[in-house]
């Protein structure tokens, strides 16, 4: 698609966007507007909640946050890097269980000793 084409189109398209958004003439007309921008630009989604597994056995733990979208690492007592084991207990979670964080960012798990 030429370059003038898509330019025609995508001028429509927002004109559109603008027509439908539009109240009635003296119904709050700068609401309106910035409701537009919102449209235009798109709005973004609140990140999910990160699930909370501290208590959990390290391996069921990174289980559940890999279904739910987040890469996961598991550390030792002194941040070491562990790999994950039934015997091994979550006992801390970076970020924490109840933080907003978008799928496919890091979510670091400390592990207890092996027991």
């Amino acid at each position: 698609m030429d370059g003038r084409v898509r330019a025609r189109l995508l001028r429509a398209a927002a004109a559109a966007a603008m027509a439908v958004a539009l109240p009635a003439a003296g119904a709050g007309t700068l609401g309106a507007l910035s409701g537009c921008a919102a449209v235009a630009q798109g709005a973004a989604e609140p990140a999910p909640a990160l699930l909370d597994v501290v208590g959990k056995p390290a391996d069921q733990a990174g289980r559940i946050l890999r279904a739910a979208g987040y890469r996961v690492a598991f550390v030792g007592e002194h941040g070491d890097p562990v790999s994950a084991s039934p015997a091994r207990l979550v006992v801390r979670q970076d970020p924490a269980g109840g933080t907003g964080l978008g799928r496919g960012r890091l979510v670091t798990l400390g592990l207890g000793a092996a027991g």
